[in-house]
């Protein structure tokens, strides 16, 4: 029996205020106030931030994000092609729409990817590889190569008989992020793709989309295998074939990048993937409690009841992410210094599997009986309620959505919706955790609920997520009054 997809009750993450946004770049705080010294100041240290491989995506609201990602085109793509700015920019609107409140394939981690990838094409090595028209094709696939992820994995998807499983058999969630960053990619008010002639734009879609397939781990020991390959022989940026592979390279490594940052950072994204993963484990273990034929054992990695975190990240690294950046190390040499960054946050990991600090204890625990200590709270059975994405049928209506209504949509949830993370903090004391120095941002990630407009707390009861201004209230009321008034005259 097919399984219909579940619609999340809200897929918008909050859209701050552009007249009082406050921005963090790099310890650089100012409003946006259009003084051009501030302008100044921050576009100096937003290139600082992205030419560091200690980017850290949590200090940054989506706002800040969005700027970010802005700034790495203008660096990077806008120098060598014509590109309507405002359709860039609804673009990147619409791209953090269409990303869900998931524990960690978001928007936050779209950016995080797309950093990277930057990161890398600034190498002197790498650019001997790419041509203008590659490099605008990786950062735009590093951008959307998740797009509208729902937070599961392929094989949860098939054994459940999702419907994204029965139209892409073979790679679902990646087939599906490939269809719709075409379609996005494509659409008149993103159309960033008509600066290119004819034949560059069906080569620009070829190869995001295939990319995008390559982001499947089932092929990633394969891929990784004919990566290994080429390099030992040589590669040279007069093979196009061997172009496209600098490209996959780059992408694959982006996509794990979580490990390479330093370990405070790496730690905060190995939490979201093991949210993630436990949440698997529970839909899996669902699926087979219904089953009628004797089902196996749910693998302990995704298992929250058996989970050993700082095991969890060890494995990961050791049999995944070090054999990825150890290609990437080998072929340009003036980045192993990835990979040492990648050598020492596994090293820190299993010191923490051999005696496990408050912090990693305090996870385990919460994760196991809430559903996980985040910085951006999420609660386990709204999440698993909202985690799978509705068909590309049902996604028609947000794709043609205009960047007016986008905006106004979004601030429409941050009034109904907003639940930030100093609020759930204050809440729940257990959340204070993390052993950071720096102050994090919370974009209330997690905003999206049930029916409602509520989110249940950790400890069962409602947690209340209205923040209406005074003002609206006011005028709410006095609305109230006037219909009470008008109809109580035509009744007389």
């Amino acid at each position: 029996m097919t399984r219909a997809l579940v619609s999340p009750s809200s897929l918008l993450p909050v859209c701050p205020s552009p007249s009082n946004t406050q921005y963090n770049t790099g310890g650089l705080q100012s409003t946006v106030s259009g003084e051009q010294q501030h302008k100044t100041q921050r576009k100096a240290s937003i290139g600082t931030i992205l030419n560091s491989l200690d980017f850290d995506a949590f200090e940054y609201t989506y706002t800040e994000l969005r700027e970010l990602c802005t700034q790495i085109f203008e660096n990077s793509v806008l120098p060598h092609f014509a590109l309507n700015r405002k359709k860039l920019d609804v673009l990147v609107l619409k791209t953090q729409a269409i990303y869900q409140h998931v524990p960690y394939h978001s928007f936050r981690h779209s950016i995080d990817v797309t950093q990277f990838v930057y990161y890398c094409t600034q190498n002197e090595e790498v650019r001997q590889f790419l041509t203008p028209l590659d490099t605008f094709i990786v950062i735009v696939t590093a951008l959307l190569h998740d797009l509208a992820h729902c937070g599961v994995n392929n094989p949860l998807l098939a054994e459940i008989d999702h419907d994204l499983a029965t139209k892409y058999p073979e790679s679902p969630l990646e087939e599906f992020h490939a269809e719709l960053a075409a379609r996005l990619i494509q659409q008149t008010e993103c159309a960033v793709l008509e600066a290119l002639p004819t034949n560059e734009r069906t080569y620009f879609l070829q190869s995001m989309q295939k990319l995008i397939l390559a982001t499947d781990m089932s092929h990633h020991f394969s891929i990784k295998a004919e990566m290994e390959k080429r390099v030992a022989e040589g590669l040279s940026p007069d093979s196009q074939e061997d172009r496209f592979l600098v490209m996959k390279l780059l992408l694959k490594c982006a996509d794990l990048s979580n490990v390479a940052r330093s370990f405070e950072t790496a730690r905060e994204w190995a939490k979201r993937v093991v949210e993630e993963f436990s949440v698997i484990g529970d839909l899996q273990k669902e699926a087979r409690q219904q089953a009628t034929t004797e089902t196996q054992e749910i693998q302990k990695l995704f298992d929250r009841e058996r989970l050993d975190f700082p095991e969890s990240q060890v494995g990961f690294i050791n049999f995944v992410a070090k054999g990825q950046f150890s290609i990437l190390s080998a072929a340009f040499s003036s980045l192993d210094h990835i990979l040492q960054q990648v050598n020492h946050n596994a090293d820190t990991w299993q010191q923490c599997q051999k005696q496990k600090d408050q912090h990693v204890l305090s996870f385990e625990q919460n994760l196991r009986a809430l559903g996980g200590v985040i910085r951006e709270p999420i609660d386990g059975a709204l999440h698993k309620a909202d985690i799978i994405k509705k068909p590309l049928e049902e996604l028609s209506a947000e794709l043609q959505e205009t960047e007016t209504s986008l905006i106004q949509r979004r601030l429409r949830a941050q009034q109904q919706n907003a639940s930030t993370e100093k609020q759930v903090m204050n809440q729940n004391p257990q959340y204070v955790t993390s052993t950071s120095d720096k102050t994090k941002k919370s974009d209330s990630e997690t905003s999206s609920t049930n029916g409602g407009g509520q989110e249940k707390k950790k400890n069962g009861s409602n947690r209340s997520s209205s923040s209406f201004p005074r003002i609206v209230v006011l005028i709410l009321g006095a609305a109230c009054c006037f219909t009470l008034f008008f109809w109580g005259g035509k009744r007389d």
